[in-house]
């Protein structure tokens, strides 16, 4: 496997819905169990946040990961 898609169950941006910590996080876990070491990409599919860049989503994830 190369790469994993990442989206929330809203196709929003990481870290904006209501349970994506939680399913993020059981997710890495999965990952990390099975040694995952490709890609991981997301798509941003909410407009109203999209100034914030990929800063906000990026900083969801890293710490996300490091909770898995």
């Amino acid at each position: 496997m190369r790469q994993v898609y990442l989206s929330s169950l809203n196709r929003k941006t990481p870290g904006v819905g209501k349970a994506d910590e939680l399913r993020y996080r059981e997710g890495f876990l999965g990952l990390k169990m099975i040694g995952y070491q490709g890609y991981c990409s997301f798509e941003r599919g909410d407009r109203d946040t999209f100034p914030c860049g990929v800063s906000q989503p990026m900083e969801f994830l890293r710490r996300v990961w490091a909770q898995a």
